[in-house]
């Protein structure tokens, strides 16, 4: 009777494990974890933007004679201003997008429309005369040139800013308050 009791014992027992077992097995969930990370150098900062420390700044032209203009393509003296790029460890020089409604007239595409008709802004690489920046087309600056490797880590990018006639008139009055939008483009590897 005893060898029964135990025959019963053990096998309730074995019932039972094989059940938590079953059961274990019943709840055991498969899964995935998915780990994605981009190690790279600090990006590049924009530290000041026309003598403004923050990443927005004014270029002024002060009161500008309307005599300054008659012909098409007359145009103010530059006004100087500048980007200043820090903490920057690039692979090779950033380039920079200025974004603003462009002139579509013939001969002037590179000029910025102005809320005066027929003045437009030229923006211009202050070390590359000559060199004008074209709404939506990235283009090199030769102050973002010193950005070639990782041991320089900072630049300035110096412009020049034209008020320019595209029409001809001298009957230009009222204020000019445009935005253009810049981006700098650059890759770290």
């Amino acid at each position: 009777m005893d060898c029964i009791m135990l025959k019963k014992t053990l096998l309730a027992l074995s019932i039972s494990a094989i059940s938590l077992t079953a059961s274990g097995l019943a709840q055991a969930t498969d899964g995935t974890i998915n780990f994605k990370a981009s190690i790279s150098a600090s990006s590049c900062t924009v530290n000041s933007v026309a003598d403004a420390s923050s990443t927005a700044g004014t270029v002024d032209f002060g009161t500008v004679s309307n005599t300054t203009f008659g012909s098409a393509g007359d145009a103010t003296v530059g006004t100087p201003f500048s980007i200043e790029l820090v903490d920057c460890a690039v692979a090779s020089a950033p380039t920079i997008t200025f974004e603003g409604t462009p002139v579509t007239s013939s001969g002037y595409t590179e000029l910025f429309d102005t809320d005066i008709s027929g003045l437009g802004i030229r923006i211009e690489d202050a070390d590359s005369t000559g060199t004008y920046y074209t709404s939506g087309t990235a283009a090199a600056n030769t102050g973002f040139n010193a950005l070639t490797s990782t041991e320089v880590t900072s630049a300035t990018g110096n412009f020049n800013a034209y008020l320019v006639d595209y029409t001809g008139s001298t009957a230009y009055s009222g204020n000019v308050d445009t935005d253009v939008t810049f981006t700098i483009n650059y890759s770290d590897s």
